[in-house]
């Protein structure tokens, strides 16, 4: 078997099993949402946070099932359709809201076998004011989790990729 593919633990079993009785449940939906205020770099945060999915391998995985069994697998990179930015600033007449905007990304629920277990959403409301949201499905990590991510997002993206690498070591299974 592919050295990335991995059987799950026991607690990603009880969940998959539950995902599997009730495959449009919400309930493992975990979220973070955090208020950004000041003027941001649209194109460097976006590069900060692909470094920072990337460091993260709890973050970069995907489920697969293999005659009949369901397995974890480590992908090399998460793509890029986990992201939506919305630019409420250049919207007339819109009636969305940051609020509704987060409503819609965490009542959906995930398809694990189909997608990565995350959602990101930047959300711009005005020049200087900016909402970020950060959901994902429960087997992967909990909210606690969710919340390192954000921490290091802004660390990569105040003091760069060493500052990462120094507060977040990464280590391998193998390790």
């Amino acid at each position: 078997m592919d050295s990335n593919i991995r059987k799950l633990t026991k607690e990603q079993e009880g969940l998959w099993l539950d995902y599997c009785i009730n495959p449009d449940s919400i309930q493992y939906n975990s979220y973070v949402f955090l208020l950004i205020k000041g003027n941001l770099d649209l194109e460097h945060f976006i590069e900060c946070q692909d470094i920072v999915l990337n460091h993260f391998n709890t973050i970069k995985i995907k489920f697969i099932i293999k005659d009949g069994v369901p397995y974890q697998s480590l992908l090399k990179d998460t793509g890029s359709g986990y992201f939506k930015f919305t630019d409420l600033t250049q919207k007339s007449e819109n009636n969305e809201s940051p609020e509704s905007i987060f409503k819609k990304m965490i009542s959906r629920p995930f398809k694990l076998e189909e997608e990565v277990c995350f959602r990101i959403c930047l959300i711009k409301f005005s020049e200087d004011c900016y909402y970020y949201g950060f959901t994902q499905h429960h087997i992967l990590s909990d909210a606690f989790t969710a919340d390192i991510f954000c921490q290091a997002l802004s660390c990569t993206y105040n003091e760069g990729v060493k500052a990462l690498k120094d507060k977040w070591a990464q280590k391998t299974l193998d390790e």
